[in-house]
């Protein structure tokens, strides 16, 4: 339920902003804004990831650049794995896409000249166990 609700929310959102109604990141600073223009636009021509992906994708970037200074310089493992997580857990899926997100956003950092081997080796990983699927079966 909460899922469907959450997607319907995203998007009305998408419809607002494509009228006009609301504007894109309007409650963040521009250097968020710059941030994450930088990095659509790094994922529409070096990638040639697809606008709804991209937009996912800003979105979780933009709520991380919200709690976190843009200078990866003061971000430490414990502040990616405490987004990663989520303050009240998240489910092990949703850990994932999040964690492949920021992995994303990571080497993007990585390619503009950041070093983020350590913060990249803190993102947490979901367990992905071969026979899981035989195992619910039991």
């Amino acid at each position: 339920m909460r899922h469907e609700l959450q997607a319907a929310l995203g998007h009305l959102l998408e419809v607002l902003e494509a009228g006009g109604v609301v504007l894109k990141y309007s409650a963040r600073n521009s250097a968020i804004e710059q941030e994450l223009t930088r990095f659509d636009t790094h994922m529409r021509d070096v990638w040639g990831l697809a606008d709804n992906t991209r937009r996912k994708r800003c979105r979780v970037i933009g709520g991380f650049l919200v709690e976190q200074p843009i200078s990866l310089a003061t971000v430490n493992a414990a502040s990616i794995r405490r987004f990663v997580l989520g303050k009240q857990g998240r489910r092990p899926t949703t850990v994932a896409a999040i964690g492949v997100i920021i992995g994303c956003y990571l080497r993007f950092r990585s390619m503009s000249g950041d070093r983020v081997s350590e913060l990249k080796a803190a993102i947490p990983r979901v367990a992905h166990w071969r026979l899981a699927s035989y195992c619910l079966r039991c």
